[in-house]
């Protein structure tokens, strides 16, 4: 089933200068999809054409079965959350727990029910010995988990974290893709990832690569992945088993390629 549909999407900033250019895609209900580019290849537009923060300048936006347009922009923004890249921008409450009970109090949720919701969802991000912390006295990764945890929070079908861990330290950026990988399967929910981290598009069931605002490679990460000479001349990484496999190539050494370490080890293992 296709939960988020984009058919011949066209963005403009300034008019006359498109930087989406008739752009279609498909995501799947309950599939992990990353989207990845060079900057101003228009990923990150795209997400907020999904979320409904900018107006398509043409083509058809469909999130759930509902077309994206004013009548139904309400009903979609309660499917659909979001994870910024900046978690400093993201707080609006004084404590951890103001902040998770932020959406709920604008959703009108019971004060009895409330509790309940903030501890289920600080729990599962890891975060309920916090929830009476002041945010600025957390780490960049522990900010992001209070983000996620209010996202978790709201009940949406459909979680798009734009660029969430390329504010992040190794640690923090380990951590929330752990976190993006637990929801996803605890969950069942639709995750739609906007990422420069070629290991996490290693992991997602889709992908999509963007390239001066068109689709330029999609499909399966382990079909795409191995197109190293086509990544390059988009600006873009490849990942590390890839890597270690060009240097065995260098000499003279053959293994089938394989864009994840464990598939890398099982090859070697196979050597004589």
């Amino acid at each position: 089933m296709k939960h988020v549909e984009l058919k011949d999407v066209v963005f403009s900033y300034q008019e006359g200068q498109p930087v989406i250019k008739n752009v279609s895609l498909s995501i799947e209900k309950g599939s992990y999809t990353t989207l990845i580019g060079h900057n101003g290849s228009g990923k990150s537009t795209i997400a907020k054409l999904i979320v409904g923060l900018l107006e398509k300048e043409a083509g058809q936006i469909i999130i759930d079965g509902l077309d994206m347009s004013e009548e139904n922009i309400r009903k979609i923004r309660k499917k659909v959350g979001t994870v910024f890249q900046n978690p400093d921008n993201q707080f609006i409450g004084s404590t951890v727990r103001d902040d998770i009970a932020f959406g709920l109090e604008n959703s009108r949720v019971l004060q009895s029910e409330m509790d309940a919701i903030i501890n289920r969802f600080a729990q599962d991000v890891g975060m309920m010995e916090y929830l009476e912390r002041e945010p600025e006295n957390l780490s960049g990764g522990q900010k992001q988990r209070v983000a996620i945890a209010g996202v978790l929070a709201m009940s949406p079908s459909i979680i798009v974290f734009d660029e969430a861990t390329s504010m992040l330290d190794p640690r923090g950026k380990r951590e929330i893709k752990q976190l993006i990988k637990d929801i996803h399967h605890v969950n069942e929910i639709t995750v739609i990832s906007i990422t420069h981290d070629i290991e996490e598009v290693v992991e997602s069931d889709f992908v999509y690569v963007l390239n001066e605002g068109e689709i330029a490679m999609a499909g399966k990460p382990k079909d795409v992945l191995i197109q190293t000479d086509k990544l390059i001349s988009l600006s873009l990484d490849v990942p590390f088993a890839i890597k270690i496999q060009e240097l065995f190539e260098k000499q003279n050494i053959h293994i089938n390629k394989e864009i994840n370490m464990e598939g890398l080890v099982k090859e070697i293992c196979q050597l004589k």
